[in-house]
Parts: C-alpha cells; sequence; structure tokens
C-alpha cells in the first residue's frame, strides 16, 4: 500500500501544484472531470486516512478520467494506470 500511496502522491504533486499550472494546461473536459476526485485523493491522503478511504478516492479518480484519459499528458496518464 506504501507503493500506492506514493504514486497517487506524485499525481497529486503532478497536477495540484501551487500555482495551478499543470491544471491549467491541460485540456478542459480534463480539468472538469478530474479537479475534484484529485482534490479529494490530495484530502485523503494529506489526513492520513485508512486505506480503503484512500482506494476508494484513487477508484473516484480513475472513474472520473474514464472518457478523457487519452488527452492527458503522458506522464499524469502513467500515474493514473498504475493506481488500482
Amino acid at each position: 500500500m506504501d507503493a500506492v500511496r506514493g504514486t497517487a502522491t506524485a499525481l497529486v504533486d503532478l497536477v495540484l501544484t501551487d500555482d495551478y499550472a499543470y491544471m491549467d494546461a491541460l485540456p478542459i473536459a480534463v480539468q472538469t472531470s478530474v479537479l475534484t476526485p484529485l482534490a479529494m485523493l490530495s484530502d485523503a491522503l494529506d489526513d492520513r486516512v485508512d486505506d480503503p478511504i484512500i482506494i476508494a478516492a484513487i477508484r473516484a479518480v480513475k472513474g472520473s478520467v474514464r472518457n478523457v484519459l487519452a488527452q492527458c499528458p503522458l506522464e499524469m496518464r502513467e500515474l493514473i494506470e498504475a493506481l488500482p
């Protein structure tokens, strides 16, 4: 589970930068699909919640980008695909 948390953290750190530059550069469809679930995942990671809640947040992220995954940049897509 440490590896899963590490990958999830890498995804959050990549996309949710302090200046939102990465998020702003994403296609609008990706932005609107991923922002809320990714923010929820970030909060869960920051709060060090139990593993089932982290997995649920990861599934929310993965479900939210299902239809727009091809529009995600390669690094973002690889991190999402590496999550369970």
